[in-house]
């Protein structure tokens, strides 16, 4: 990795496009699920065409389904 920081150092870097059927997604690093907007612990992944998560994390202090619906037990 260092001797391509140092070989394209001052270079531009070229435009990337994906190749068609891949799209990128933002996930959440810890969980491989879908990342609410603006989510800190977010990374972009590349996914083919249907293949991306489909449910999204929990975030910090909210109940999943399955919590909501359980009682508390003291």
């Amino acid at each position: 990795l260092s001797y391509m920081r140092k070989s394209l150092k001052g270079q531009k870097s070229p435009d990337f496009a994906p190749p068609p059927g891949v799209v990128f997604v933002e996930i959440d690093r810890d969980t491989g699920k879908l990342a609410a907007p603006g989510a800190p612990n977010s990374v972009s992944e590349a996914f083919k065409v249907g293949e991306a998560p489909t449910e999204y994390a929990i975030e910090a202090g909210e109940a999943s389904l399955e919590e909501f619906g359980k009682e508390d037990n003291f």
